[in-house]
C-alpha cells in the first residue's frame, strides 16, 4: 500500500530523487515536498536518496475506491469538462466534484474513457435520459447533464457512493436537483 511521506527536502534535484525512486505523485509542500511512495521503496531509502535523517511517514489516501492514489484533489480537463475540487472556479464545462473515496475523480483511465464515450455519443444525439449504474461520486450523471442531456439516474449500492453523489450534485449548482437519501439501493435523479 502507497504511503505519504514529508521532507524538508526543496528543489527539482530532490523532486528528480523521488521520481527516480517511483513516487507516484509529488508536489511542493509548506516546508519541502509532499510525495506519495509505492510499498516497495522503504521511508529509509527515501531518506537517503534525499540527504537526510528521516522522513515524516503518513499513511496515503486513496481516492477512486483505492484505485488512484494521488496528494490532493487538482484540476483536470476531459474533452470539453472540466472536473474541479469544490473550492475551484466554476466555468462553462465544470463540473465539482468533493473527494472522497467513491470511484469517479475522472482519475482513473475507465471514467476518463466513459466521459469522452459519453461526450462522443451526446455530440451525435442528447438522450433524454442518461441511466449512471453504480454512479460512484456521479461524475457521469453529472457530466450528462453538463452536456445538454434533461435528467440523469445515477444507481449504486454503496451508500458511500449515494452519499458523495448527492454531496457533488448539491455542489453542481447549474440546474435544480432532487436526490433522494441514500439506501441499500437507491437512485439520485436530477431532472432540468
Amino acid at each position: 500500500m502507497p504511503y505519504r511521506i514529508d521532507s524538508h527536502a526543496t528543489g527539482t534535484e530532490a523532486f528528480d530523487r523521488l521520481v527516480e525512486l517511483g513516487a507516484i505523485d509529488a508536489e511542493p509542500s509548506a516546508d519541502g515536498i509532499a510525495a506519495l511512495m509505492p510499498d516497495t521503496v522503504t521511508p529509509e531509502q527515501v531518506a537517503q536518496a534525499l540527504g537526510l535523517d528521516d522522513v515524516r511517514v503518513s499513511p496515503a489516501v486513496a481516492r477512486d475506491a483505492g484505485s488512484v492514489w494521488i496528494l490532493r484533489p487538482r484540476p483536470i480537463r476531459i474533452g470539453r469538462l472540466r472536473i474541479i475540487p469544490p473550492d475551484g472556479p466554476a466555468g462553462a464545462g465544470t463540473i465539482r466534484l468533493a473527494d472522497s473515496a467513491a470511484f469517479g475523480t475522472g482519475l482513473h483511465p475507465t471514467t476518463a474513457l466513459c466521459l469522452e464515450a459519453l461526450e462522443e455519443a451526446v455530440s451525435i444525439v442528447v438522450p433524454d435520459v442518461v441511466l449512471d449504474v453504480g454512479t460512484g461520486s456521479g461524475v457521469l450523471s453529472l457530466a450528462a447533464l453538463q452536456l445538454g442531456v434533461r435528467r440523469a439516474v445515477g444507481i449504486d449500492i454503496d451508500e458511500e457512493a449515494l452519499r458523495a453523489a448527492v454531496k457533488n450534485a448539491k455542489l453542481w449548482r447549474h440546474r435544480s436537483s432532487r436526490w433522494p437519501r441514500p439506501s441499500s439501493v437507491a437512485s439520485a435523479t436530477t431532472a432540468g
